[in-house]
């Protein structure tokens, strides 16, 4: 899914992607789609492109009309949603990507980066400032096997030491705000 995306160019796909942004539509995009499309850069290079785990940080973005573009992987990206962040990285977009702060979610995240994305709010101090701010009833326990994160080694040893899961909806009250300070394509 993605909101606002609007590829430049005279492609009747670009057109009609200007046109959904134009009328505050989330998209749905492909892979089918994607290959279909020509290999145009979907994004002017430099443009900031948010990428998120959740749908909800999705759907409020397009509730409240934020202007960042944002793109959601609903959790392990499909195959749309890898050749959708291979084609803006190779197109030269600059992919920011948060997740949830659990062992799953960490692994996403360390996929998504290794594939050209960097972190957004994906650090420990991130991860700190969420544990103090959330209700006990809104953290539970971490569980699986602990994973590493190379952006952000100290990451890992935080979320083994307080041995908590913070979830990407709980922290819309950061998110959105960075959706609604970006430029509009």
């Amino acid at each position: 899914m993605v909101w606002r995306l609007a590829p430049p160019g005279p492609h009747p796909w670009a057109q009609m992607m200007r046109t959904r942004r134009d009328l505050a539509l989330v998209t749905h995009l492909t892979l089918q789609e994607l290959h279909t499309v020509p290999d145009a850069p979907l994004t002017t290079p430099g443009t900031t492109v948010h990428f998120c785990e959740n749908p909800q940080v999705l759907q409020a973005a397009a509730r409240y009309g934020l202007p960042g573009i944002l793109m959601c992987g609903s959790g392990n990206p499909s195959a749309a949603g890898w050749e959708l962040l291979q084609r803006l990285t190779s197109g030269g977009a600059d992919v920011a990507y948060h997740g949830d702060f659990d062992w799953p979610g960490i692994a996403i995240a360390g996929r998504v980066m290794r594939a050209g994305a960097r972190p957004w709010r994906m650090h420990t101090a991130d991860y700190l400032n969420s544990l103090a701010e959330l209700p006990a009833e809104r953290l539970l326990p971490l569980a699986g096997p602990a994973t590493p994160t190379p952006w952000d080694p100290q990451l890992a040893a935080a979320m083994i030491q307080n041995n908590l899961a913070v979830h990407e909806e709980a922290q819309l009250h950061h998110l959105l705000p960075d959706l609604r300070h970006a430029k509009s394509p």
